[in-house]
């Protein structure tokens, strides 16, 4: 089922605009992005590969109404503290905690030599934060949507994507691939985005909201993502590749090897390069069959996809831990779940399954919970997300 911008979170789109008169003696303009899960394809956005995310009916709202003071001030109904900078003030992203993501788009943007002045603007958002449903590149790109509009800045959506990945690979030094940036500014509703990113050309491609929901479930294993692992995997597979391409000198990215080309370099890769390449390809070749599998209405054959392309994770990849590994498990034995994975950049997070509608029903989940809270001392949330919202001004009345 899909979602459009008018209906979203009427509750918190509301309350934002209350808090946002409150705090600044005047009304904004509101505008969204969603978050996003990525159905299959992990990690292969930063290794010249294809990725296949829907965006989600959540994500970051970002009210903002222009001042006279030149002054950026930025607030958050989530998270403290508030900041007030310069436009043109030099901080760099250790100074600024959140606010990273929002400076750094504006930095980016000012490379461009595109004009701003000064915005009060107060972010609220319903994606659990650092739960792999890419809440802070949700944030980058609305700051980009409402930059464009208030500045008449001349940009296209996959600039922007551009824009707010540079912000996060650049500013914040995250080194992220392209996906997270672009299935949130490119997504449409009731679509999942088939993005190459090599090259970023993409397709949506359509998905049966009567025979399919997305069900979320947060490990509520915490993670933070420049403090993880996730930069050690960014490098490994460049020694991989270095080590393939010394080979296959033709090829540009670790992606466009084969399996059987990683076995044969096996021994010259070494262990941990071998492991990583080869979840790499293999994940690469298990993208291309879920899309015939996707095209067919065979949500079957997807979802054995799915729990393939988690398994690797965890065997070859080793991002997995315990607990998404538990959830991925008793999700699959659920009668009406197709298949099931761990999203985001994995150590934690959350799990995204396929299911049919109704599948994941109040009984698995009170019997879930009690049991996964016996074994790991902590509750899961559950989130029953629709598909696909675009990014957008939000029309207020």
């Amino acid at each position: 089922m899909a979602d459009s911008l008018e209906s979203g979170n009427s509750s918190l789109v509301q309350r934002l605009r209350t808090e946002f008169v409150q705090r600044y003696r005047r009304e904004p303009r509101i505008f969204f992005a969603p978050g996003r899960a990525n159905l299959i394809g992990a990690h292969l956005d930063y290794n010249g590969g294809a990725c296949l995310p829907v965006g989600l009916a959540k994500g970051t709202y970002f009210a903002a109404a222009e001042n006279a003071d030149g002054l950026l001030r930025l607030a958050s109904l989530d998270i403290d503290p508030a900041y007030e900078i310069r436009i043109d003030a030099e901080q760099g992203a250790a100074q600024l905690g959140w606010a990273a993501y929002v400076v750094g788009v504006l930095r980016e943007a000012q490379k461009l030599r595109l004009g701003a002045s000064g915005l009060d603007v107060l972010i609220a958002g319903d994606l659990p934060r650092g739960a792999g449903l890419s809440s802070s590149a949700s944030l980058e790109v609305v700051t980009g949507v409402a930059f464009r509009a208030f500045f008449e800045w001349p940009l296209s959506m996959q600039e922007i994507a551009d824009m707010a990945w540079r912000a996060e690979t650049g500013f914040v030094g995250v080194k992220c691939g392209i996906m997270d940036q672009f299935a949130s500014a490119l997504a449409q509703s009731g679509k999942a985005l088939f993005l190459r990113c090599d090259d970023k050309s993409h397709e949506h491609l359509p998905l049966d909201g009567e025979r399919l929901d997305l069900a979320v479930v947060n490990s509520n294993k915490p993670r933070e993502l420049v403090d993880s692992a996730f930069n050690q995997r960014v490098e490994e597979c460049r020694t991989a590749y270095r080590v393939l391409h010394g080979i296959h000198q033709d090829r540009q990215h670790l992606a466009e090897f084969t399996p059987e080309e990683v076995e044969e370099a096996k021994a010259a890769l070494g262990e941990i390069p071998y492991k990583r390449a080869r979840h790499i390809t293999r994940e690469m070749k298990r993208i291309l069959r879920a899309l015939e599998h996707l095209a067919a209405g065979e949500i079957d054959g997807f979802g054995r996809l799915q729990r393939e392309s988690h398994e690797s994770c965890r065997v070859d990849y080793e991002i997995s831990c315990d607990e998404l590994d538990w959830i991925v498990e008793e999700l699959c034995a659920i009668p009406g779940v197709y298949g099931a994975r761990l999203v985001g950049a994995g150590w934690g997070g959350c799990v995204v399954a396929l299911e049919r509608p109704g599948a994941v029903d109040q009984e698995h989940r009170d019997d879930f919970a009690r049991r996964y809270e016996e074994r790991f001392a902590r509750r899961p949330d559950f989130l029953f997300l629709r598909f696909g919202r675009e990014p957008g001004e939000i029309p207020l009345r």
